[in-house]
């Protein structure tokens, strides 16, 4: 009867473990669609066109509005825009 028992424990533990492969052949897909989802351009690398820039009045503009949002002021911060080698425009405070 022990042996019984025993044998009937061991199965009803190894019939758990059976679905297992199910989970684990599953696991993080959530997060693989969640990233496919969110990305905007998956191809943005193998492209050679380069960003178009934006002038620096937009974006004095927005960095403007955006730390006014804040109950910022940007008074007595001037900042310079300046387009780099790359063709990326670049921010520098003084």
């Amino acid at each position: 009867m022990k042996a019984l028992f025993t044998i009937g424990a061991i199965l009803f533990a190894l019939a758990g473990c059976s679905t297992a492969r199910h989970w684990e052949s599953r696991f993080g897909d959530a997060v693989r669609q969640t990233r496919e989802a969110q990305t905007l351009d998956p191809q943005a690398g193998l492209t050679e066109s380069p960003l178009p820039l934006t002038d620096g009045k937009a974006v004095a503009g927005s960095l403007d509005k955006y730390w006014t949002s804040y109950g910022h002021g940007t008074k007595g911060a001037q900042q310079e825009v300046s387009a780099n080698a790359s063709g990326s425009a670049a921010t520098t405070s003084r």
